[in-house]
């Protein structure tokens, strides 16, 4: 009986540890997803940068050869 209690608290323990390391898992996943929004909505800024460059350097030529 006293093998059964002390086996009962270590799984008691190995539970809460696995909910604690679920929880930060679950919060670490949350804050890579919100870094990777955030990555693409940069990458998705630097295309428009991109595009308007070009279209300056585009005038930019035509003014050159007039």
């Amino acid at each position: 009986e006293a093998l059964r209690e002390r086996y009962a608290k270590v799984i008691e323990g190995y539970t809460e540890d696995r909910k604690s390391l679920v929880k930060q898992l679950e919060t670490r996943i949350a804050n890579l997803e919100k870094s990777i929004r955030k990555l693409f909505a940069l990458v998705e800024d630097l295309k428009k940068v991109k595009h308007v460059v070009k279209e300056l350097e585009i005038e930019k030529r035509v003014r050159e050869l007039k």
